[in-house]
């Protein structure tokens, strides 16, 4: 069931689906194999429970965006300033499993035009240091986040296309981000190539 970017005639190969973990379960992980579980908090009152992964959450053909590292699995799917949009995400955030973000470069943004991006788990560092000023948020090697609450970063705009900086945001670093459910909420799930259903 979707929860946000709920037109599949719109949005055919990108939904964004409401999940949340227990940090005991997976530590956020967003890059987590998903178990087969059914679990995720629809917005209609059904509520299935934390995720084992997150990745449990995506209905079965779909998967969570960016999980081989690809920036493009997620810009051929959404353009960025529907990614960035409040009303289509309605009204919350979705995360995506990978960062922008790279926190062992000089300048914290990954080498010009990479085909695959990591997904830190453990990056608290001083991005002041490489020319990423506030919010705090940039202190973290940050998932790519969709919704209403991202903030795009000033300087890694190398990703896949989009024309602009890249919209990050979460709770944490990449591989940590999928502790909560208060500041997002939930993920970003890519159809399957072969999949034909919504």
């Amino acid at each position: 069931m979707r929860q946000g970017y709920l037109s599949p005639a719109k949005y055919p190969d990108i939904a964004g689906c409401a999940s949340g973990s227990s940090s005991a379960a997976n530590s956020g992980d967003l890059r987590k194999t998903r178990t087969g579980k059914w679990c995720g908090w629809p917005f209609d009152g059904n509520d299935f429970g934390s995720c084992d992964a997150l990745e449990d959450a995506c209905s079965p053909g779909w998967h969570i965006c960016g999980r081989n590292g690809a920036p493009k699995d997620l810009t051929d799917r959404i353009l960025l300033g529907d990614c960035l949009s409040s009303s289509e995400a309605n009204g919350t955030d979705f995360l995506a499993a990978l960062s922008p973000i790279d926190p062992t470069s000089a300048t914290c943004c990954p080498a010009s035009n990479p085909t695959s991006f990591a997904c830190p788990t453990d990056s608290v560092f001083e991005a002041s240091a490489c020319g990423l000023a506030d919010p705090a948020i940039f202190d973290f090697a940050a998932p790519v986040t969709c919704g209403a609450d991202a903030v795009q970063t000033p300087s890694c705009s190398n990703f896949g296309g989009w024309s602009g900086a890249v919209p990050v945001g979460g709770t944490g670093s990449c591989g940590t981000a999928g502790t909560g459910f208060g500041d997002w909420g939930g993920i970003l799930c890519c159809k399957d190539p072969a999949h034909t259903g919504n």
